[in-house]
């Protein structure tokens, strides 16, 4: 019982680390995202050819919301999380 007890705990501490890793990568993409939206307003006075509609729609397209985890989040929800779906 008590490994079993340790081998649950060791379990929910790495999927604590792996969530946290996710919503950091979610911050760090609303970031670059936002600087993406800032290089193009630098640069939008030039002239560019039919690849500026396309980086245009990228860069306007709004950042996925990442729902936040609960404190003690079970393996399932990370794994749902890191697959593209929503916890349940």
């Amino acid at each position: 019982v008590q490994q079993a007890t340790r081998a649950l705990d060791e379990i929910d501490g790495v999927t604590q680390r792996n969530a946290s890793l996710v919503q950091e990568a979610a911050q760090l993409s609303r970031e670059l995202d936002q600087q993406a939206a800032r290089l193009e307003r630098a640069v939008g006075h030039f002239e560019l050819d039919a690849r500026e509609s396309a980086f245009r729609r990228a860069v306007e397209k709004p950042a996925e919301a990442v729902p936040a985890l609960p404190a003690r989040a079970p393996a399932r929800a990370a794994r749902r999380l890191a697959a593209g779906r929503p916890p349940r």
